[in-house]
């Protein structure tokens, strides 16, 4: 990650952070990855969640979601991901914020959406199907886990 300058493109001698371009002089930070998760809850108190078909953790579950595009606030990122991943559409305007967490170097950002009455029925390049649990059971990621846990055990 990060081998050569965005600048000037001339290759990194010292790969600590930051680092400095002797070239140009232009400095490269490392920042964490911004993500964005849906919580969507399902009717009869059910959450939904997406069965991942890609690796890392290819046949975990996840909540549905992914990368923050430059230029995208949290929510249109959100919505976006939602549609591609799943076919479901909301407004950006739809999508509360439910919790924020920083696990290694991604910083998720879990929004909640509107109930919806019936799961995505569409395969994607992401997700091999779809299901409503009814209780905690164990996601492909810790923090998916903790944030799925809490969801059943508060009721939100």
């Amino acid at each position: 990650m990060y081998r050569f300058c965005g600048g000037c493109g001339t290759e990194f001698v010292d790969q600590s952070w930051p680092r400095l371009c002797a070239s140009c002089g232009q400095y490269t930070f490392r920042g964490p990855k911004p993500l964005v998760k849906a919580v969507v809850p399902v009717a009869r108190g059910r959450l939904m969640v997406a069965r991942r078909d890609i690796e890392p953790r290819r046949g975990g579950l996840e909540l549905p979601g992914g990368y923050i595009e430059l230029g995208e606030t949290w929510q249109e990122a959100m919505v976006r991901e939602l549609r591609e991943e799943t076919g479901l559409v909301f407004g950006a305007g739809q999508v509360a914020l439910h919790s924020v967490r920083s696990v290694g170097e991604f910083v998720t950002v879990f929004g909640l959406l509107p109930e919806i009455v019936e799961l995505p029925t569409q395969r994607t390049e992401e997700a091999s199907e779809f299901l409503a649990l009814d209780g905690a059971v164990e996601m492909a990621f810790p923090s998916h886990h903790e944030l799925v846990a809490e969801y059943f055990a508060t009721g939100s």
